[in-house]
């Protein structure tokens, strides 16, 4: 028994089974592979913890995030991090090769204060040297319990 597709109905079911096959094996590819902690040395987290002085009705964008820059700070030609945190110190890792990366925010002096919340981060040569220099993003100066506003 032979079936009669008309035409226009033939070409849309054509059209729809080859997205929906180039849909599947575009899900079937992995793009990213998540590496431990233990692997690659990155062992930043931006944990935004509400307390009785900070929280989200005073200050409206604690959860919007921090963020991470990605650089050659050294000029090795491997990109490095530097993550932003919301209410904690920041972090510069140096890429080593390989997907390992060495914490060196202590000796490059990098950590940020607390006394603000870090909104955003990004690297650039904006004294054109010749090497990144990082520019961190503070917002909504934090009382400190003193009853003063501090800028940093």
């Amino acid at each position: 028994m032979i079936c009669h597709i008309p035409k226009k109905i033939s070409g849309a079911f054509i059209i729809l089974f080859c997205l929906g096959v180039a849909g599947t094996q575009a899900q079937s590819q992995k793009m990213f592979t998540s590496l431990p902690s233990s692997q690659t040395g990155v062992t930043f987290r931006n944990d935004v913890i509400e307390t009785g002085d900070i929280y989200y009705f005073k200050y409206q964008h604690i959860y919007n995030g921090s963020g991470v820059a990605v650089g050659d700070i050294n000029n090795d030609g491997l990109p490095d991090l530097y993550f932003s945190s919301t209410l904690g110190q920041n972090k510069l890792y140096l890429n080593l090769g390989n997907m390992k990366f060495k914490d060196i925010t202590d000796q490059a002096g990098v950590a940020g204060g607390s006394l603000q919340m870090t909104t955003g981060v990004n690297m650039v040569d904006i004294n054109n040297d010749g090497f990144l220099d990082l520019m961190v993003c503070k917002s909504n100066p934090l009382d400190n319990n003193t009853g003063k506003k501090f800028f940093l």
